[in-house]
């Protein structure tokens, strides 16, 4: 007699990505190989539509290439990419990467990063449907604030949280 599937196996497609999009970066990865439908889904263009690398990377200190892991999410979403949040790896030769590959973008974060007003306004002229726009102690300035307003006619939201003198990005 044959082992009944797991339960997590029946659950919508859905439900199973929001689950594993809220496990921690080791486990995200690891989560293949519990069984062949999270295999499948971790191929799926659909799992990679919504990423929030703010979130995942918490330590610092731990040593992961953060620039190959987003450029490798971004393949994985064939174009289908609609939200990124980005942390302190986020560079400008990144963000034009992610701003050639995900022309469907809806929702940019930036936080704690050394993007810069040059680099990110060439980026954000590649995002003509971005709605939201997130930027939290950057060195992005009033040139690629305006930029931004520009460039994407549909941005209905805009945070900006800037560096002050006694932050310290690290």
């Amino acid at each position: 007699m044959a082992n009944p599937a797991p339960p997590w196996v029946e659950l919508p497609r859905e439900l199973t990505a929001n689950i594993l999009h809220r496990l921690r970066l080791n486990d995200f990865f690891q989560s293949t190989q519990v069984c062949t439908a999270w295999w499948r889904l971790w191929q799926d263009p659909y799992m990679w539509r919504y990423v929030d690398l703010w979130s995942r990377v918490t330590h610092r200190n731990q040593p992961r290439d953060w620039d190959k892991i987003c450029r490798e999410i971004v393949n994985r979403s064939e174009g289908q990419l609609i939200s990124i949040n980005l942390g302190h790896f986020a560079t400008d030769d990144l963000l034009f990467y992610i701003a050639q590959r995900a022309k469907q973008l809806r929702h940019l974060g930036i936080l704690n990063s050394y993007v810069s007003d040059e680099g990110f306004s060439k980026a954000v002229n590649e995002f003509p449907l971005l709605e939201e726009l997130q930027l939290e102690y950057t060195f992005i300035s009033k040139q690629g604030i305006e930029a931004a307003g520009q460039s994407c006619a549909f941005l209905n939201s805009f945070s900006f949280l800037k560096i002050s003198n006694t932050d310290n990005i690290t």
